[in-house]
């Protein structure tokens, strides 16, 4: 345990408790409004937090939608198994994309080359990774 002692947990707990729920009716807002991807959802909610945070954001993510989906408080359109193969390195690479691009303002020339080596790097990333997953679809079937 760390910091201050809480003379008011109830009150504390309360707070917790009202953030957790506007963050899931944020979260749900966003899939209502056409989200269909974890990098959606969480650029939606998270939009206003420095995407060097989205990262762990994406997990709270997850678990909200997990918890909106046992309730049935999903939209009927929404698919858990796109939603669900959109959490790994999907949202990793659209992620890395992203805070790239909100890091490197480009103003100069140099930059941007990184921006191309930046994009070059999560494409192949992608196209190894779209490789294996065809390639060990194959093993199985």
């Amino acid at each position: 345990m760390h910091g201050r002692i809480n003379m008011w947990p109830k009150h504390m707990l309360c707070g917790y408790l009202k953030n957790r729920r506007n963050r899931e009716s944020t979260i749900l807002k966003a899939i209502e409004d056409g989200a269909k991807t974890l990098f959606d959802i969480v650029a939606h909610t998270y939009a206003d937090v420095d995407r060097s945070l989205w990262v762990p954001a994406a997990s709270n993510v997850r678990l909200h939608v997990d918890h909106l989906a046992q309730q049935n408080k999903l939209p009927k359109e929404f698919s858990m198994q796109r939603f669900q193969s959109t959490c790994k390195l999907n949202f990793f690479s659209r992620w890395i994309w992203e805070y790239l691009r909100s890091s490197l303002y480009i103003k100069h020339r140099r930059l941007q080359v990184i921006k191309v080596v930046g994009a070059g790097a999560v494409a192949a990333v992608a196209v190894l990774y779209s490789i294996r997953q065809i390639l060990s679809s194959k093993k199985n079937m």
